[in-house]
This record gives C-alpha cells, structure tokens and sequence, in this order.
C-alpha cells in the first residue's frame, strides 16, 4: 500500500490522492517478470565456458575439429506434484450453517509428502 509506506515516512496523505496522481500520470501497475539470479561474475563465467566449448568442439559441421555429435546434454526437473493442489480462496460450501455441510465437504484432507515424479531427458547432435 502506497499510501501507508507514505504516512509511515512521515508524509500527510490519503488514498484518493494517491489514486488521483496516479490517473493523472497514466500509471499502470505491472507484475515484475521473474528471471535468473546472475551475478556479473556468472554472466562472466557463461561467456568464457562457451568460447571454451566452441575451441573444444568447433563451430562448423564440416570443419576439421566438429565434435558436437559426441556430446550428450542431459537435465532434470523439478518435481510434479500427482495429486491436485488445493485453492484454499476458491473452494467452499454454501449452506445456512456449517452444521448443515456434511464432514467430506467441510475438511479437505492433505497429504504431508505428496506423490511425485520428477523428468529426467537429454538431447544429442543425432536428437532425443
């Protein structure tokens, strides 16, 4: 909330103005983008492993030192979850009373140690 951080600041303000400056300056509200969390001395570190490997293993499929058909990259993913995930703002019951919701509708049980599989894959000059 802009208006709290303000007043805790020591500034004199109110919602209606800050919602009013922000029309008149034709703000929008935007969700930051998640991205990696590189240091420069990574960045760094990238662009020397890659020249590297293009010494190592050439640029060119018909020059003399082309060894990329000998490399295997492989990865792994994080783990998907088997069992549904549970919306605790969008899932309810109406009813007079919570008397009147039987006991399946009521709870929702949750396991502490989920079901998962996790992917494992890698890919090759020749493909998959």
């Amino acid at each position: 909330n802009v208006n709290a951080k303000l007043q805790k600041r020591g500034y004199k303000t109110s919602n209606t103005s800050v919602w009013r400056a922000k029309t008149e300056l034709k703000l929008k509200w935007w969700k930051r983008q998640t991205v990696q969390k590189l240091t420069n001395q990574q960045k760094v570190q990238r662009i020397f492993i890659a020249k590297q490997l293009r010494k190592k293993y050439g640029t060119k499929k018909g020059g003399k030192i082309f060894k990329w058909n000998y490399v295997l990259n492989t990865d792994f993913s994080g783990a998907f979850k088997l069992s549904p995930q549970n919306n605790q703002h969008n899932e309810g019951v109406y009813a007079e009373s919570s008397l009147d919701i039987p006991y399946e509708l009521r709870t929702i049980s949750k396991q502490k140690f989920q079901k998962s599989i996790m992917l494992w894959g890698g890919i090759s000059y020749k493909g998959l």
